[in-house]
């Protein structure tokens, strides 16, 4: 499954970077990431929340966001046999006038529970990372 859109944050393009590599936002910003633990810079391990309710489930996996102010990639790898996920985020940045543009590119491998579920519940999780996003730059703490 690809997919593309565009959101639109306040705040820079330095501080929509600067957001996303500070861990208590990567946090928030991840459904259910409070289970999961840095490892590295940009690289975190644990269980995601994946799912619409009332089929949500933990999903063992692996998330990595690398890049710098002009572009960045997050990587979301499920470490579950059964249920396969792989989530891969292509992000450019654009400043306007205090504002950040951000056109993204998803492509997502789902197992048979994804696949089941149909494209409606990856652009959920993409449209509420986004959404977070905005609300932790909005409320300075990012």
């Amino acid at each position: 499954m690809e997919f593309s859109g565009e959101a639109t944050v306040c705040g820079t393009p330095e501080a929509v970077w600067r957001a996303l590599r500070d861990d208590a936002v990567v946090v928030r910003l991840l459904p259910a990431a409070r289970e999961m633990r840095r490892t590295a810079p940009g690289v975190y391990e644990g269980a995601l929340l994946v799912g619409p309710p009332p089929l949500v489930r933990r999903q063992p996996a692996r998330v990595e966001i690398a890049g710098d102010r002009e572009a960045f990639r997050v990587s979301v790898q499920g470490t579950d046999r059964r249920e396969p996920l792989t989530i891969g985020v292509s992000c450019a940045l654009a400043a306007m006038d205090r504002r950040t543009r951000l056109r993204y590119r998803v492509t997502a491998e789902l197992g048979p529970l994804g696949r089941l579920l149909g494209g409606g519940a990856t652009q959920r999780l993409i449209a509420d990372f986004f959404r977070g996003l905005e609300e932790v730059l909005r409320s300075g703490n990012g």
